[in-house]
């Protein structure tokens, strides 16, 4: 999947408050398809995830994507920055039909966005545990991002 340019992310970061600092711009640009974003405890690593993934949920298709972690907790971080930022940009963007957030298992969204004067059905955006081995198998994923990747073990890859 082709990565959006960063003059493309920016109108969608502007309209939700994000101004990314020049290590998290560094991220943005890239064109690579495997990039490690790498960061201690409050590195932003999580909003720079985030912010990535909000912009290409924003792109027109029915494009699926995932968060990944090693139970289905850890990347409700990033899901939660990922739903505040679709609010900001039309609180329709996700209506309660297209969006799950059990107490446990996955959480998952549906954009739908406005498109010639009706609503569309758009991207989605799955959590997914890699310790569930059901849950990784034969899936489609257009993007993901691993969440806490540093403590992922060598046999989940």
């Amino acid at each position: 999947m082709r990565r959006s340019t960063l003059e493309e992310k920016r109108p969608i970061w502007e309209m939700v408050g994000y101004r990314p600092w020049p290590e998290q711009e560094r991220v943005h640009k890239s064109t690579a398809t495997k990039l490690p974003v790498v960061g201690g405890w409050r590195g932003m690593t999580s909003t720079t995830i985030a912010e990535e993934m909000l912009t290409h949920l924003m792109e027109y298709g029915l494009n699926q994507f995932h968060l990944m972690g090693r139970t289905y907790r850890e990347p409700r971080v990033e899901f939660g920055y990922i739903l505040d930022g679709l609010l900001k940009l039309d609180p329709q963007l996700v209506t309660k039909p297209f969006l799950s957030m059990p107490g446990d298992g996955a959480w998952k969204l549906q954009v739908t966005p406005m498109v010639g004067g009706k609503r569309i059905l758009g991207a989605t955006l799955e959590t997914v545990s890699y310790e569930d081995a059901l849950g990784i198998r034969g899936f489609r994923s257009d993007g993901a991002a691993i969440v806490e990747a540093g403590v992922v073990s060598l046999t989940a890859f």
